[in-house]
């Protein structure tokens, strides 16, 4: 059996059984503290890094126009 799979079958076991005796035992569900703009950045923040396009530009490495292989 495929290892990716068996793995798979144990996250989803752990996760319902942990969910269901979490549930069981009424543990508060907490509070989500994520907000909007932990979403969002913006260009004149310093710590903002500007992504190539890459559509408009070649891949790390590349040289040249692609090659056609046949």
């Amino acid at each position: 059996m495929y290892a990716g799979f068996v793995a798979l079958l144990v996250n989803l076991a752990v996760t319902v059984l942990v969910t269901a005796a979490l549930r069981a035992a009424r543990v508060d569900g907490g509070v989500d503290g994520t907000a909007a703009s932990d979403y969002t950045a913006q260009r004149d923040d310093p710590t903002f890094r500007g992504l190539p396009d890459p559509l408009e530009s070649a891949p790390p490495g590349a040289t040249g126009a692609p090659t056609a292989r046949g």
